[in-house]
């Protein structure tokens, strides 16, 4: 059980990282110009104009890594992030399905079996489930 614990808070903690650093493992800023101009540019998605998608991704991948190193969320936080990947798969890069089923598979595990007990999840389980 414990074991089970730990796997899922390094889960967290690592699905977090990867979210704030470059492929060389660099931690780098997400900034709304850069995503603007990547949006106008490069990302070009058929379905969303580029200012709101651009600010869209900003605002997921700045707030959820964070509930996820928190345990806070977790499975709303992983179901939501989930739908990062599926959009750059589906629409921007095709090829890039090695990286991606990464995040994808560690997302998973923490959407089908939660944060563990070391997340605030967990203790408002333990406070409001009586």
């Amino acid at each position: 059980m414990r074991m089970a614990q730990l796997r899922c808070g390094c889960g967290r903690l690592y699905s977090k990282l990867l979210y704030f650093s470059d492929p060389d493992g660099h931690i780098c800023a997400i900034s709304t110009p850069t995503q603007l101009t990547l949006f106008s540019g490069e990302y070009q998605l058929p379905l969303i104009p580029p200012e709101i998608g651009a600010y869209m991704a900003v605002t997921i991948e700045l707030s959820t890594p964070v509930l996820l190193a928190l345990g806070l969320m977790t499975r709303l936080a992983a179901f939501v992030l989930l739908g990062m990947p599926a959009v750059i798969e589906i629409f921007v890069y095709p090829l890039a399905w090695p990286t991606h089923i990464q995040w994808a598979a560690m997302l998973l595990v923490l959407l089908c079996r939660g944060a563990g007990a070391l997340s605030i999840d967990h203790l408002l389980w333990r406070r409001f489930d009586r």
